[in-house]
């Protein structure tokens, strides 16, 4: 039985939790039909694509690698070229690694040549041979910079690949760029001071979302076909959602989380994020078409030991779908509590 004083609290907190709601819708309201009148419009988009090497999905292309039918640095050079053309749209990406990717691009193409892997091989050991790829500038890649968005972390850069990382080079991609991300990646769109704001590809005077932002829109405007990126509170989903794209938030555990930002420095870490939080975010895929997905997580959850199901055909009748209408579902203090 609840107290006579516990109901009371109750009944106040819910009474100014709906008033503070109130404020907020109004000043919500009001502030979005200011910033529509001042940045509505359109906006640009990215110009359209027009090599149909961009027009495939990462499964298929990596097919065609593997036959014979295209070659690893056409694609490579596809790609680079697509990135140079929209990047003065959208601001995506954190560094470009052009030059390594097409040197491995012809690596492959050079293995292939020679015959001394058969199909199957390739099909089983390595299903993105000659794939380029792109990855969330939070997860690090040996040698490239790893600051998220903060001025603090400018000239970090990192000493090896994260673990899936290393799970998507083992399996043939070529890493050929890494995307912006807020400030400490905590924000739902992608701006920060060191690279700057990363806009829509769809219209530049609206948001990529974030926190892999820059990597939604890169895939989204055609600059990259598959990449990584990682969720703790939607940072998968939502630029996913505000771009048109697919991705995936796996279970925890189920994909190694190691080598991502923030750095393990007790004199900085602290004071960004609750570590024991961040062990509930995960890796994931992220791609322009849904078949992706399934070769994304065979990858990355490889080393997990057991098999898993990716790919089986789902019976829609027995499935039980949960969601949520809001960002997040409120609850009065005292129910929270309990």
């Amino acid at each position: 039985m609840h107290t006579e004083n516990q109901v009371t609290t109750f009944i106040k907190e819910s009474v100014l939790y709906r008033i503070g709601d109130a404020v907020f819708g109004v000043l919500r309201f009001t502030v979005n039909n200011v910033l529509h009148v001042i940045y509505g419009g359109k906006g640009k988009t990215v110009p359209p694509v027009r090599d149909p090497l961009l027009l495939k999905s990462a499964t298929q292309l990596a097919e065609e690698i593997r036959e014979g039918k295209t070659k690893s640095e056409d694609v490579v050079q596809a790609y680079i070229q697509r990135i140079q053309e929209v990047e003065p749209f959208i601001n995506a990406t954190v560094d470009r690694c052009f030059e390594d990717a097409l040197e491995k691009a012809r690596e492959v193409d050079s293995l292939l040549a020679s015959g001394k892997y058969t199909r199957k091989q390739l099909a089983e050991e390595k299903p993105l041979l000659g794939l380029p790829i792109s990855i969330k500038s939070l997860l690090m890649v040996k040698g490239l910079r790893c600051t998220g968005g903060c001025k603090y972390f400018e000239h970090q850069r990192a000493d090896e690949d994260a673990p899936s990382v290393a799970l998507m080079r083992k399996a043939g991609a070529i890493v050929i760029a890494t995307t912006n991300v807020p400030e400490a990646a905590i924000n739902l769109e992608t701006l920060n001071n060191l690279h700057g704001m990363t806009r829509n590809p769809y219209g530049t005077n609206r948001t990529c979302g974030g926190s892999s932002g820059g990597e939604g829109a890169l895939i989204a405007a055609g600059a990259s076909v598959f990449g990584l990126g990682n969720d703790l509170l939607g940072s998968l989903r939502i630029p996913a959602h505000f771009n048109g794209i697919f991705s995936h938030k796996p279970s925890t555990g189920l994909v190694p989380n190691g080598g991502s930002f923030p750095p393990e420095m007790p004199s900085a870490t602290p004071l960004i994020f609750d570590t024991e939080i961040m062990k509930c975010g995960v890796t994931g895929p992220m791609c322009r078409y849904a078949e992706d997905l399934v070769v994304g997580m065979r990858i990355l959850s490889s080393e997990r030991g057991a098999k898993l199901n990716f790919g089986q055909k789902v019976n829609f009748e027995k499935l039980k779908i949960v969601y949520l209408k809001e960002f997040y579902s409120p609850l009065a203090p005292l129910l929270k509590k309990r």
